[in-house]
């Protein structure tokens, strides 16, 4: 009976707060706040994707990027430490997700570079170094708990004049 099914409270489920069924009220399923307009690089620019935003639609840093006089990249860097805290059914799915970035990258003619590293941080910003990137934009998540390897990242970068990265989070987004 996929009916009744359909419509019962799966067990475990949290019930969302009035507020919540407010915002859902003003803000209808087909409206999608926009993404912050970031500044244009000056030369060539570089994308880090990151587990919490692995999307090519939408994407305020590879609109961006893709403006770059002298072309962009694309990185995501699966990092030692936060594949060991993954289960093996989470980086099952986030494989697939990378893959799926990858593909829809692809039929843009653009390359993801997939890196694995102890030190994400260290790695992307080596990786501009070596590609000579001047722009990088990085997507902030909220959730994401590697907070960490950003600040990392502001760390390394903070003696190079040459390398400008761009942060920003994404708005919150209507449930679809």
């Amino acid at each position: 009976t996929g009916a009744t099914s359909a419509t019962r409270k799966p067990r475990g489920s949290a019930t969302f707060p009035k507020s919540m069924k407010v915002l859902q009220k003003v803000l209808p399923s087909d409206i999608v706040l926009p993404e912050p307009v970031l500044s244009k690089p000056s030369s060539r620019a570089a994308v880090w994707f990151r587990a919490g935003d692995l999307r090519s639609r939408d994407h305020c840093g590879l609109q961006a990027a893709a403006t770059a006089p002298n072309g962009f990249l694309c990185c995501y860097i699966f990092e030692s430490q936060e594949l060991a805290r993954l289960s093996s059914r989470r980086m099952a799915l986030l494989q697939v997700a990378v893959d799926d970035l990858k593909s829809q990258l692809d039929r843009h003619g653009i390359l993801l570079h997939v890196l694995f590293a102890e030190d994400a941080a260290k790695t992307m910003h080596d990786f501009c170094e070596e590609m000579k990137v001047t722009d990088l934009y990085v997507h902030q998540d909220p959730t994401d708990l590697r907070v960490k390897s950003l600040e990392r990242l502001h760390e390394l970068c903070s003696d190079r004049q040459d390398l400008l990265v761009h942060m920003w989070r994404a708005p919150l987004r209507s449930a679809a």
